[in-house]
């Protein structure tokens, strides 16, 4: 047989029981290594997690021989995006925890991911 794909892109995945994403940046922001990348107005795409599941159930049931899906790419998202500083923000305080003060310069941050290239 045929193997048919489309692409899903979902950006940044949220909900209930996540064991990555939520942990690690309270853990980030509680023990002070968390930083404001630049200027803080950047906005990003998220997906509810429920969402994001509902996608590739829609996904498959459309992959068929003939269908305008197959092959194409699909960016998931809630359709609205948020302010990615105002958003890690909200959930550091939902946790108890002050907001995120300490910033650095999107060119310093830049620097610093290019000198650790390789290093991960």
């Amino acid at each position: 047989g045929k193997l048919l794909t489309c692409a899903l892109r979902p950006h940044l995945i949220w909900g209930p029981r996540d064991n990555h994403l939520i942990p690690k940046l309270l853990a980030r922001a509680k023990s002070g290594r968390l930083r404001q990348v630049g200027g803080g107005t950047n906005k990003i795409d998220m997906v509810f997690v429920e969402n994001a599941a509902h996608a590739q159930v829609l996904a498959g049931e459309r992959l068929f021989e003939g269908s305008p899906v197959c092959g194409r790419a699909y960016f998931i998202t809630q359709g609205e995006p948020v302010s990615c500083w105002g958003w890690i923000n909200e959930i550091i305080a939902l946790a108890g925890g002050p907001p995120v003060r300490n910033r650095i310069s999107l060119t310093a941050a830049y620097a610093i991911g290019a000198a650790c290239e390789g290093v991960w």
